[in-house]
Formats: C-alpha cells, structure tokens, sequence
C-alpha cells in the first residue's frame, strides 16, 4: 500500500522565491557561488567584518584601560580620604587641647605680636613707627 501523505507532497515543488517575504537587502537573485559577482561580495563582506570586529576590539580595550585608571584613581582617593581623616582627627585634638588651656588661663600670648599689633591698623597692614609726640 503506497504511503498517501508522500504521495500528497510530490506534486508541491519548493520555490525560494515564493517564500521570500522581500526581507533581504537587495531584491536581486543571489548570484552563483562561483559568479565574479559573489566573490566580490564575499571580499567586501570579509573585509567590513574584521573592521568591525577590529573595532569592537578596540573599543573594548579602551574600556578595559578606562576601568584599570579609575579603579587606581579610587585607590588614590581612597588613600587620601585616610590622609585627611587623621589629619583632621589631629588638628581637632590639637584644637581641643589649645581651646581647655586657654579657658583655664594657662595659655601665654606673644608680646612681640601684642606689640606690633599697637602700632599697625590690623596684623596685615603695613607697620609704622610710634610717633613721637609730647
């Protein structure tokens, strides 16, 4: 008994061009494997292919270079963010022991700047000498 649904499908013949719903980019035949017109289409596809992937290579050893500077700028922020940190832990300790002893009265004020200070405006002004009146 001879098989009904392969006998069906031999009278249906496949068409590529049937089928085509004008989705490629050129609406001409493809031309023979072995045509002067596909080998040239071959080059110049072959050719746009490793620029591209030059390119993508490229572009992702800039960003490979971008991530290994910032993550060295970090660390240098980082290190300075410490620097800083115990500088101003410093500098408050220092202000703290200055500000205790010049509330108990221990803290000695230069004369030579109390003087300077009689005969100038203000301590960035130019000094002048005493006049000498009377």
């Amino acid at each position: 008994m001879p098989n009904k649904r392969a006998s069906q499908f031999d009278s249906i013949s496949y068409s590529p061009a049937a089928s085509d719903s004008g989705s490629e980019k050129n609406s001409q035949p493809n031309p023979d494997n072995g045509s002067e017109e596909y080998k040239k289409r071959r080059i110049r596809n072959n050719i746009a292919v490793r620029k591209c992937r030059n390119k993508n290579r490229q572009k992702a050893k800039e960003t490979i270079d971008r991530v290994m500077r910032l993550r060295k700028e970090n660390e240098d922020l980082q290190q300075r963010i410490q620097i800083l940190s115990k500088e101003l832990s410093l500098l408050k300790d220092l202000f703290i022991a200055h500000d205790s002893t010049v509330a108990e009265g221990q803290c000695s004020i230069n004369t030579h700047a109390q003087t300077k200070m009689l005969h100038t405006d203000h301590e960035y002004s130019i000094p002048h000498k005493p006049s000498k009146t009377g």
